[in-house]
């Protein structure tokens, strides 16, 4: 617990490398998710030199350290928090903390000297990247894939990897595992309300949020009817699902159960393609190198933490830079846009040996 706690109090150091645009307080919320991120990559890029042990640990803390500390002497600046509406981060709040409890109880738990998880999709993953972090505990690195004896494992697992820092210094398993997804959640949310204030309000965001924990298709028609017509029995219908039915001739998961959280890789991708899109929004109205800077970092880093979201973005760089370039026809505009795939492609090579191995 005491790595995890160094981690989050030197993630608060970086959140003065956040877009200007977010409110204080949402960059406040961000900070144990950046600590995370970033000691992760750290100790990744060692655990290729010296394997992922004490020493890479040791060595990525102390990284982490001296970065928070930089970043914070070249800002020397109180952090302008301004007026909140702290409606929408009581509703944050609140979702956090109920799956949260879900991540501690349900996810997975251990009694009587056996591991217990949900069903469904978490029945299944849980079990591998529960097999993927035994073995970057167990300093096995770059992993085998315990599905094919004596292959690599070429997938984003850098979350297990950082679960396995946590184990290796003592934390409980199903802490290792829950803590961080809950402070991922916490910060895709607090991204979420930050994106979509960019085109609406804070009552749009609410009405969003409702939309994408609770949507995903009719299958909310059927829920309703389903609870109308069993009013006495609101959760025996919530057990029902409505969205992934073959018997209703419906085939789509709901996000919450069929990808945040048996995906352990998907929740740091929405954080950290968010934090993509909001650092590029804003290189559109200040022009800064610093934004493609970082998410060059991101696009570079993302192979290891969720793969759909490093080819997206790439696209999307290609597309949005392109575009940029044509609308202001500038030589800067370029320079930054070479550098920042520049910089993606560098801290990807890694990830492409795994690959190409």
């Amino acid at each position: 617990m005491l790595l995890l706690l160094v981690i989050v109090c030197f993630g608060f150091g970086l959140i003065y490398l956040l877009p200007k645009s977010l409110h204080g307080f949402s960059k406040i919320l961000l900070g144990p998710a950046l600590g995370i991120l970033l000691f992760t990559q750290i100790f990744l890029f060692l655990s290729f030199v010296v394997g992922a042990n004490f020493i890479s640990i040791a060595i990525a803390t102390i990284m982490l350290f001296i970065i928070s500390v930089v970043v914070l002497w070249k800002q020397r600046s109180r952090l302008p928090i301004g007026k909140s509406d702290f409606l929408p981060y009581i509703v944050i709040a609140i979702v956090t903390a109920l799956l949260g409890w879900i991540w501690l109880v349900q996810t997975l738990s251990f009694h009587n000297g056996m591991f217990f998880t949900g069903g469904g999709g978490m029945y299944g993953d849980t079990a591998l990247h529960a097999a993927y972090t035994s073995r970057l505990q167990a300093g096995e690195f770059p992993p085998q894939n315990p599905l094919y004896a004596g292959k690599i494992l070429v997938y984003p697992f850098a979350n297990d990897l950082f679960s396995s820092s946590l184990l290796t210094n003592g934390l409980d398993f199903n802490l290792a595992f829950a803590l961080p997804q809950i402070l991922f959640l916490l910060a895709f949310l607090v991204l979420f309300y930050e994106t979509c204030l960019k085109f609406t309000n804070k009552k749009g965001f609410i009405v969003s949020l409702i939309i994408l924990l609770l949507g995903w298709g009719i299958g909310g028609f059927i829920f309703l009817g389903s609870w109308l017509s069993r009013l006495n029995d609101f959760w025996g219908v919530l057990n029902t699902d409505v969205t992934n039915n073959p018997d209703l001739h419906l085939q789509l998961h709901n996000i919450l159960t069929g990808l945040i959280l048996p995906e352990r890789s998907f929740l740091p991708g929405l954080v950290l393609g968010l934090l993509f899109f909001l650092n590029f929004w804003e290189y559109t109205t200040h022009k800064s190198l610093k934004y493609l800077a970082i998410n060059g970092i991101i696009l570079g880093a993302l192979p290891f933490w969720h793969t759909h979201t490093f080819i997206y973005y790439s696209i999307f760089s290609l597309v949005v830079g392109t575009w940029l370039y044509y609308k202001e026809a500038s030589k800067k505009t370029l320079f930054h846009l070479f550098l920042m795939f520049g910089l993606a492609f560098l801290l990807s090579l890694p990830f492409l040996w795994l690959f190409f191995y």
